[in-house]
């Protein structure tokens, strides 16, 4: 089908793409530029940052790449991850007549770039590629007269044989800088050349002679072989919206992308490139659900056990001691992990651990959740009276122009960890776990709950969740959540779930994002409108405007797949926060794909329950293999001829018995499905299955 995905409302330059091989700390950041390619990197990695430290390995190196034809020089004319898919960057310079086709791929111990130089026109013409050190460097070239490599060797900060970069070809490599690699050909009509820059893992000198002899095109063959092992391993699926499926694969490759080994031989998942490439606790843990879900259970745990080694002898087991600070919403996230992973697998055992541990957390909060049922000078209740205690925001949380406050965040959120709490102690068997904190949960929610009351924002006729009672200031992070899928603590039709969706979408970008989710004043944080506004929507049953989120969420991402954490709403916006490449968007746009394809509610599984309804259009189709689900593997094809839809479905049993499917049937015209043995429901068919298998011929009419 037609993509919708375009672009339109990608950020300003540059945009990021890191390049490296699965899992590894040697990463190299390609920034596109409008006339070049940034490539910075860094010596250090996480092994040697305290695990949780709000401390990242500091780049070290920056080199940037341009080019000139005759002089003149080139602009960047197009660019995208090899395949739509992999983490190597295709980029293309082009002048009048000439283009430096541009390919940026991990290798076995190095990074190379192989520079496709072509001449498309009828004139002779001299190109200049010019890899330049932002860092006081030493070209070889430069140093010796009869100096055999093109090499930049660094001036302080290092040993001075060591090799920042060298270059392979050219018909003039005199540098005309001292910090420049310098490779200059001259092309006749028709004629093209290959050349590479390679960034080389720490080499001295001495190495070069071997370096240089390589054959550096099955080096990168090599690097891509192990993105193709990751693809391999993952999950299939096959969207009608191609541009949509390849965005899938990229953010599921930047998980490996985003991990590395960190302290104590452990794996540790980060949120970003650059200055959030810091250990933390949300964004790994989202990314190890997605994991689990698509293939790679047996590391999906990886990034979450490291916590593991972090609880106060006080039970507490929030991020006292890692970046996230006082911030008392975070252990949500890691919790539901093993909550899912559990119903993923059937593994009573993995849940023994993490419920003990987290029920310690919840008896702390419990004792200091006592301190704030106070009342004022008046007798009267205070506004935040029952709820958490002050703890910081994140997410754009604010109290006035403090980041501390009583959040309704921190409180919703861990109301739903009490709920997993007790949820696992019902698995285990521990009816005293159950008895303890069920009471415990009760109570939070209806202080909670009547803080919401009391503390809401009362405006044009409604009435909508803030930040803290009584204040509007800060961000409108998790105020979705209480009645969000899972969570249901309130109706998504309760009046202040009505009145907080109104005043949430209320105020949108040229683009369709709602505007201030997050830090910046009058800004977007894409990343909210699809994890949170958009469930919100599917909870009060609102589907197509849920999935016209998708597309939206894309187009205000780049070319490469890639999001910054917030940025203003302008097409080309300059004003950004956080990395240039984050991990939050990406993680919520898998999930979301995910959710869409396959969906567990009770004992049902819903398929295609939220996917755009262009995507059943008459000869349309959409394929699955093996993703993970509460009842096992599943895989299904939809596919539309016409008035009918062929629906074949297999299921590789797990441990819950699945009894019945419910197919949603959405399509762009209006049809009536009928299928013999089916209950039309809603808008799809509830379908018993029998066996593992079933081929249904849906008539639409």
């Amino acid at each position: 089908m037609r993509t919708q995905i375009d672009f339109s409302h990608a950020f300003g330059f540059p945009h990021r793409l890191t390049v490296c091989l699965p899992s590894d700390g040697f990463k190299l950041l390609a920034d596109v530029n409008d006339d070049q390619i940034t490539l910075s990197w860094s010596d250090g990695d996480l092994t040697k940052v305290p695990f949780g430290a709000f401390a990242w390995p500091r780049i070290d190196w920056i080199i940037n790449v341009s080019a000139t034809e005759n002089g003149e020089p080139m602009k960047t004319t197009a660019y995208q991850r090899y395949q739509n898919r992999y983490p190597a960057l295709e980029c293309t310079l082009s002048g009048n007549s000439a283009s430096i086709h541009t390919f940026t791929a991990p290798c076995r111990d190095a990074m190379a770039m192989r520079i496709t130089a072509a001449n498309t026109g009828n004139e002779p013409v001299e190109l200049d590629i010019n890899a330049l050190s932002k860092h006081f460097c030493f070209n070889l070239l430069w140093m010796e007269e009869d100096a055999r490599y093109n090499a930049l060797l660094p001036h302080m900060n290092e040993r001075a044989d060591r090799v920042l970069a060298f270059c392979i070809g050219g018909d003039d490599i005199k540098p005309k800088k001292v910090r420049q690699a310098r490779m200059g050909v001259t092309l006749a009509p028709g004629e093209e050349r290959v050349l590479y820059l390679v960034i080389p893992r720490k080499i001295t000198f001495d190495s070069l002679e071997e370096r240089t002899s390589r054959d550096w095109d099955a080096e990168i063959e090599w690097g891509l072989s192990k993105w193709a092992a990751i693809f391999e391993q993952a999950s299939k699926i096959e969207l009608p919206d191609k541009m949509i499926e390849d965005a899938f694969y990229a953010c599921f490759a930047d998980i490996f992308v985003m991990r590395e080994r960190a302290i104590e031989g452990y794996i540790g998942g980060v949120a970003g490139s650059d200055m959030y490439r810091a250990t933390n606790t949300v964004e790994p843990t989202i990314a190890s659900q997605i994991l689990a879900s698509f293939g790679f259970l047996n590391i999906s745990s990886e990034m979450v056990d490291i916590l593991m080694l972090f609880q106060e002898p006080n039970g507490r087991w929030d991020d006292v001691r890692v970046w996230g600070h006082h911030i008392l919403w975070t252990q949500m996230y890691r919790m539901h992990f093993y909550i899912r992973y559990y119903e993923l697998t059937g593994d009573k055992n993995s849940l023994k651990i993490p419920m003990e541990r987290m029920a310690a957390h919840c008896r702390y909060i419990k004792n200091a959740r006592n301190k704030t049922k106070i009342t004022d000078e008046n007798g009267e209740k205070v506004l935040y009276y029952g709820m958490l205690p002050r703890s910081m925001g994140d997410g754009g949380l604010m109290d006035g122009d403090d980041y501390f406050g009583h959040f309704y965040m921190a409180s919703v959120a861990h109301c739903q960890t009490l709920k997993d709490v007790i949820y696992a102690a019902k698995v285990l068997n521990q009816p005293e776990i159950v008895a303890e904190l069920q009471p415990e949960l009760d109570d939070l929610w209806a202080c909670t709950y009547e803080a919401m009351q009391r503390g809401s924002i009362e405006e044009d006729g409604y009435r909508w969740i803030p930040a803290v009672p009584g204040k509007t200031s800060g961000s409108r992070f998790g105020a979705v959540l209480p009645f969000m899928e899972g969570v249901d603590l309130i109706s998504p039709f309760d009046p202040l779930a009505e009145g907080t969706m109104r005043h949430l979408t209320r105020t949108r970008s040229e683009g369709g994002v709602p505007v201030d989710l997050g830090w910046m004043k009058g800004g977007l944080w894409v990343a909210m409108a699809l994890d949170q506004i958009a469930r919100g929507h599917i909870a009060r049953g609102e589907i197509d405007e849920a999935a016209a989120y998708l597309p939206i969420t894309l187009n205000h991402g780049t070319p490469l797949f890639t999001w910054c954490e917030e940025r203003m709403p302008e097409p080309g916006a300059t004003k950004i926060t956080g990395d240039i490449q984050h991990t939050f968007t990406p993680n919520a746009l898998m999930q979301f794909i995910r959710d869409g394809l396959v969906t567990e509610k009770g004992n049902m599984l819903h398929i295609a329950r939220m996917l755009p309804r262009e995507w059943m259009a008459d000869g349309e189709h959409i394929h699955i293999e093996d993703i993970r689900t509460d009842f096992g593997d599943v895989s299904y094809t939809l596919k539309r001829k016409g008035s009918t839809l062929l629906f074949d479905f297999t299921h590789k049993p797990g441990h819950i018995p699945l009894e019945s499917i419910f197919l949603h049937v959405r399509t762009p015209d209006k049809v009536t499905p009928k299928l013999s043995g089916a209950k039309p429901e809603g808008d799809g068919l509830l379908i018993p299955l029998t066996g593992d298998a079933l081929h249904a011929e849906i008539s639409l009419s």
